[in-house]
């Protein structure tokens, strides 16, 4: 594919998705679901579980944290404090674009996710909406206001898709999520 002068990263993957040609970002049906998921737990998406859970909180003064939490909480609402403190919105507007941030580098990924038509069609249907509500999430403008609860849902459905195609595709009548994730 030639290179298009000044043309990002993203938007030469989104050209390639729509020139039918492979992504820079993965293609096939397990490594964008991996490289999916490396952002759903990576420094960026534990602050916005942080973020939310001191949300749930009521918010305590930082100070109030030390020596009840983990330092990681306490970073992720400095950090929240810091950076987003005169940024404008509500609250969780400010998570909401913490969501958003962290999902515009994560749902590239699902630009080459490819959903076999071999599939069943429930697995096909759980594969496209998560490649859907995560590039809305991430690159759709929309203006809504994401909920932790939206992108907890996402990495709910990755391990649902897993299980499935362990189970469904690959015969692996007791795959299992096990106990601790």
């Amino acid at each position: 594919m030639s290179e298009i002068p000044g043309e990002t990263p993203k938007e030469r993957g989104v050209r390639k998705v729509l020139t039918e040609e492979t992504s820079d970002f993965g293609e096939g049906v397990i490594i964008p679901l991996v490289y999916f998921t490396k952002h759903l737990d990576n420094d960026q998406a534990r602050r916005i579980q942080s973020v939310s859970y001191w949300f749930k909180l009521g918010k305590p003064p930082v100070a109030s944290l030390a020596g009840t939490y983990d330092r990681s909480v306490i970073e992720a609402v400095q950090y929240f404090s810091t950076v987003h403190s005169n940024s404008g919105g509500t609250d969780a507007e400010k998570l909401s674009r913490m969501i958003e941030l962290c999902m515009n580098g994560a749902s590239d990924h699902l630009y080459g996710l490819q959903i076999p038509a071999s599939f069943p069609k429930d697995l096909k249907d759980k594969m496209a909406d998560l490649r859907g509500a995560a590039l809305k999430m991430g690159h759709g403008h929309t203006q809504q206001v994401w909920t932790i609860e939206e992108f907890d849902r996402l990495w709910d459905l990755v391990k649902e898709i897993a299980l499935q195609i362990d189970r469904q595709v690959l015969g692996i009548e007791d795959a299992d999520e096990g106990q601790y994730d």
